[in-house]
């Protein structure tokens, strides 16, 4: 993926109350152009929030440096001192003069706590930033290509606050699930698209690990969210699974399978199905996952309770399987 800095800066993301919370909590600094702020492997006691200026963030890999990214006004460094995670997994050095605020890693820790929608900022800053990490050179060839879609996630019923906690549910049960499949989910190619994600697995990884016991276990966790959720923030997931060859790029991944796999989770008929049914989850996958991984019956996984839909493309239309799984969510689907 390509180096560059975050679209969203970790303050931009504050409110005001908790920005101001946040300068009252630490003190400034001025790093000359040059200067260390946190180096690899090294203790994590305090986090840093820039101010003006930039730096670069860089791992040793042998005798070379690789930059991960820059990082510049508004943004975090050392968020893992705040997850007590106790060593520096990069240096970063300043580029510029920067000016920046410094946090204690517990004085961060109590603003977490007075301030607990932040907390779901950070989590998702380091899921965005583990990704950052892999340069993801078996993402290319025949790949398993997942498209997730939160079901009206720009409904007014929501506000941003609620779509943000959506989101990062959304992440935090997906990344359980590829667990119990045996799976690190920090470690797939995963592109946020807003109200969902597309990740690609890479070819090396069978299919069916995608799909059993992955599928079971996130059924289960967007049913166990969606039992204490309020009507705002529960969690109507819909997710395509398709097989196909995928390029890597300069900015990402591309490819017509992909194309494919989004069609399939924004069909008409799988919306349909959502709103008449109140799923929890929406499965659909391709003609060729059906009949070489769900028919076979591995694990946890039913064929029959699969329903052939049509999903229809630009030139065409395409033959597709939709599972559904779990109901009573009191958010209409579109």
């Amino acid at each position: 993926m390509a180096v560059g800095r975050e679209a969203a800066t970790f303050l931009d993301a504050l409110t005001p109350a908790e920005r101001q919370d946040l300068v009252v909590r630490a003190h400034r600094h001025l790093y000359r152009a040059e200067d260390v702020l946190c180096r690899e492997g090294g203790l994590a006691g305090e986090v840093v929030v820039i101010l003006s200026g930039w730096t670069r963030v860089w791992v040793r890999e042998g005798a070379e440096q690789r930059i991960i990214a820059f990082r510049g006004a508004g943004e975090l460094v050392g968020e893992r001192a705040a997850l007590l995670i106790r060593d520096r997994s990069a240096t970063v050095t300043a580029d510029t003069d920067v000016q920046a605020l410094r946090i204690d890693a517990g004085d961060f820790g109590a603003f977490l706590n007075a301030n607990p929608r932040v907390r779901g900022v950070l989590e998702q800053q380091v899921y965005r930033r583990q990704i950052e990490r892999h340069d993801f050179r078996d993402v290319q060839g025949n790949c398993s290509i997942l498209i997730t879609d939160i079901t009206r996630f720009s409904a007014p019923a929501r506000t941003d606050a609620d779509r943000e906690y959506v989101l990062g549910a959304m992440y935090d049960l997906m990344s359980e699930a590829f667990t119990a499949s045996g799976l690190d989910f920090g470690r797939l190619y995963t592109e946020d698209r807003g109200d969902g994600a597309l990740v690609v697995v890479p070819p090396a990884t069978p299919t069916d690990q995608v799909v059993d016991p992955m599928l079971a276990h996130l059924a289960a966790a967007l049913r166990r969210h969606n039992r204490r959720a309020a009507e705002a923030t529960r969690l109507q997931l819909r997710a395509a699974l398709h097989v196909g060859p995928v390029q890597r790029g300069p900015k990402g991944v591309s490819g017509i399978s992909i194309i494919t796999t989004r069609r399939m989770v924004d069909a008409p008929a799988v919306k349909r199905r959502v709103a008449e049914t109140g799923a929890d989850l929406a499965f659909v996958t391709s003609d060729f996952v059906f009949d070489s991984v769900i028919k076979p019956a591995p694990g946890l996984v039913d064929p029959g309770r699969y329903s052939r839909v049509r999903v229809r493309l630009k030139e065409a239309s395409l033959s597709a399987w939709l599972m559904l799984e779990g109901g009573g969510s009191r958010l209409r689907a579109v």
